[in-house]
This record gives structure tokens, sequence and C-alpha cells, in this order.
């Protein structure tokens, strides 16, 4: 019987040992992802989106990083959390791969652009070195970087940051992963240039049928390119959903904060901008109740005291706030009633 989804991940946790104690930075997380799908992950900086897709690649080094007991990680039905750094190589690139938000860091400063392609197609392909560097040479074509054949020959640092951006995406579609995780691929790029990017990035995700998993902040590049989404806060998800559900039917406070943050050229400039009040709780000492409740304006006691479980809302929108909590609910709504009375 074929997988349902190409990737499953139940009660991730991962912590960071530091001087200072544990980083408790992501916390019981789980998911999955169908076949050319794509997932989003949101939310604000330092809240786990960049450590929960580095454990996804086995990125998670001990023993400052420690992927604890428990945590699972099924790519393709295979379970990945126990693999050593071998058997992590032979699917880093091929079943699964990486757009990093940095591409001048993540590419090497003193390798040809050609020559780093022609590596990744060998890893994973028993040709000759003439056919990788031809494969190359074509993929530098197809993600838009004029006067491939020249272009091979030169050093990241003579890229534009536009440029450096659609090598990378040439290196991770050389060998045709299942997966594609792209971690705020346009960050550092203005706004056309995101917008080629993107439509690359889309390009090449229904040519392949390919999973694309887009950890961004950005909830316009949300909107354009999702079909689902993952809210985190402080390590946890806090609500998950079909992208329309989220935008129109959102539910989490911490999602409505995020949603009245984000800028709009119709915003009237005399209201000033929307901020979250507050900051995130420190992960070295994490909250026993919901992570948002001393930014939450709708917080109550047990907020404080109790971590809520996730609470399905339909059409497989689900929320972790005892605000929709049944008895929760129904004690507040009596309440109301009382003071109508």
């Amino acid at each position: 019987m074929k997988e349902k989804y190409i990737l499953e991940v139940n009660d991730l946790s991962v912590s960071y040992h530091t001087y200072a104690g544990e980083v408790q930075c992501v916390r019981n997380i789980s998911f999955n992802i169908e076949k050319g799908e794509c997932l989003a992950i949101v939310g604000e900086s330092g809240c786990g989106k960049s450590v929960t897709v580095k454990s996804l690649l086995g990125l998670i080094r001990p023993p400052e990083g420690e992927i604890k007991t428990g945590s699972s990680i099924r790519v393709e039905g295979e379970e990945v959390t126990g693999f050593s750094e071998k058997e992590w190589n032979e699917i880093r690139g091929d079943k699964i791969a990486m757009i990093f938000q940095d591409a001048l860091a993540a590419l090497n400063p003193t390798m040809k652009i050609g020559k780093q392609i022609e590596e990744v197609i060998l890893n994973h392909r028993k040709i000759k070195k003439r056919e990788a560097r031809e494969m190359a040479i074509k993929l530098l074509e197809k993600v838009g970087v004029p006067e491939a054949r020249k272009r091979s020959r030169q050093y990241p640092h003579e890229f534009s940051g536009g440029m450096r951006q659609r090598t990378m995406i040439a290196m991770m579609m050389a060998n045709d992963p299942d997966i594609l995780i792209a971690d705020e691929p346009t960050t550092a790029l203005d706004v056309t240039l995101q917008g080629q990017i993107l439509e690359l990035m889309r390009t090449f995700q229904q040519e392949k049928q390919m999973s694309l998993i887009l950890v961004t902040h950005d909830l316009g590049v949300v909107a354009q390119m999702a079909q689902s989404v993952l809210v985190m806060y402080a390590g946890n998800i806090v609500e998950k959903g079909d992208v329309r559900e989220i935008f129109y039917q959102t539910k989490h406070p911490y999602t409505i904060a995020l949603l009245e943050s984000q800028p709009s050229l119709m915003n009237d400039k005399s209201q000033g901008m929307h901020v979250i009040e507050g900051t995130p709780p420190d992960l070295l000492n994490p909250p026993s109740g919901c992570a948002f409740c001393d930014r939450c304006r709708f917080a109550m006691n047990l907020c404080k005291e109790k971590k809520p479980q996730f609470v399905e809302c339909g059409n497989g929108h689900a929320v972790a706030c005892w605000l929709y909590d049944e008895k929760i609910r129904a004690c507040l709504g009596k309440k109301e009633g009382g003071r109508k009375e």
C-alpha cells in the first residue's frame, strides 16, 4: 500500500545545550506533508522554524544539538532519526534537499559554481564528470542564469544575490528531490527578484510533483505559494490548517496578531503599525501553560497553568488554545449569560 504522506513528523523535540543550560527550541510538534503539497511554516524569529527543518535533514549536531528520545521523522515511510552520517548523505540532496537563506554562506567561496553543482550530481549519480558538467550547465540555463557555460566557471562572489539564489535552486534540483525545503529563500532579495525566485520554485514543484516546505515570516509569500500552514510560537505549533482557513477563519490569538502586524498599502497611516506587545518566553525555562499567555489579550488564569491541546475546527483546521475548548466555552457562555441577567 502506498504511503499517504511523503513526510511524517511526530512528537519532535529538539534542544541545544549551552553554558546557560538546555534551550528547548522545539517541543513535541507533529505534522505531515503529502506528495506535491506546499506547506508553509510561519512565525517570529526564534520560534523554532529553522531548527525544525534542519532536523528533517539530519543537521542537528551532537553534543550541542539533540533530537530528543521519542521524536519520529519518517521520509517515505522510513524512520530517519537514528540514521548515521553516511545514511543521511545518501538521502540528503536526493530524497530531501534544502535551499538556505544566505546563498553566499551556503556556497563554497573557493570553488567555481559549475564544480559545486557537478559534485552534488556525482554524489548521487554514477555518471562521468563530463556528463555532470553538461548537466550543471543545463541546470543553470533552466534557472535563468545568462551565459551559463561562461558563468559556470565563475566563483560565488562574482554572482549577484539573485543569481546565487538561482544557483542554489539549480544545485538542489540536480537530483530531483522528492521534498525541497526553502528556508527564507527570498529574504535578502528585492521585491522583483523575490517574485522571480518564487515563480521558479513553483514551476519546479509542479513539473516534478515535488513536496515543498517553505519557511518564512512573510505571510504574503504564504498566501501566494502554500496549500497548508503551520503557525509556530516558542517551539510549539499553535495553529495548523489549509491556507484559506488560516487567513480567513483565523483562531489563535497569536495568528491573529501576526496577520494584524503585516504591513499593507490599505492600512490607515494615522493608526500606525500594529505590534505584538511583549517578548517570547525564555526557552531555557519554558512556561508550563500556554507560551503566548503573557502577550495575549484574551489570557485566562488557566492559560498560565496548563498547556492547551489541539482542538479540531473542521476541514483539517486545528488550534491549540483554551478559548476553543468546549468546557471553557460553556463556562464563558454561562458567565456572559449571568452578567446579562
